[in-house]
Parts: structure tokens; sequence; C-alpha cells
């Protein structure tokens, strides 16, 4: 895949995916391990941010969550595991590479999130 022109959310999933409740095929288990294998993956419960219009900070739970250490452009970027897919989102150029890099590890596909 090469790079999108859109950088916005990303999904990695084995299967198609029609909705965002459909089962991408991935067990929170084998992306366990990914996280615990990868030392530039830290484990995380939580994504914590700022609501943009009203400035209230805010905490949201997360299963199978992970931030990615090693970002070169030095922004904060999570996965996290939802119905058997991997989700990332706030998407820059060098985290492109790293979901490509984790969907060819699980042998996956990485796909543009359409839901929203």
């Amino acid at each position: 895949m090469s790079m999108p022109k859109y950088l916005g959310t990303f999904i990695i999933s084995r299967k198609a995916i029609q909705n965002e409740d459909d089962d991408g095929g991935i067990s929170l288990e084998e992306w366990k391990k990914i996280i615990e294998n990868d030392p530039s993956l830290e484990p995380i419960n939580s994504i914590h941010g700022n609501n943009p219009v009203t400035g209230e900070s805010y905490r949201f739970p997360i299963m199978g969550g992970a931030k990615w250490n090693n970002n070169p452009e030095k922004t904060n970027i999570p996965f996290y595991w939802n119905c058997g897919k991997i989700i990332c989102q706030a998407i820059t150029k060098a985290s492109f590479g790293k979901v490509k890099e984790i969907a060819d590890k699980l042998n996956a596909l990485c796909v543009e999130d359409d839901f929203e």
C-alpha cells in the first residue's frame, strides 16, 4: 500500500470490514504479544487528551492499548485493540510506517477508517 493522501485513523485487520463492529480476526493475545516483543511499544490502559472546544481534559479507557515511543515526529501515537482490529488514530507519515510494520507482523491489512 502506498502512502495515503489522507492521514487520520487506520485499522489493522485480517478480514474485510464493512462496519466498525465487524471482527477483524486478530486476537487480543496476539496483539499483546506484539506489544511485549516490540520495545518501541509501551502498554497503556487509557488515552488522555483535551477537548479542543472546552479545553477540559479527558481520559478514555482502552483495551489492549500501546503507545509508540520511538516516533521520530515526537507526537503521541496510540494503538488499541477493538473487536479483533488494531486501531491507530492521529496518524502521521512516520506512524503510517509503524502501522504497516505491525500489519505485516500480524499478516493483516491496513485500511483507512471511513466509518466516522
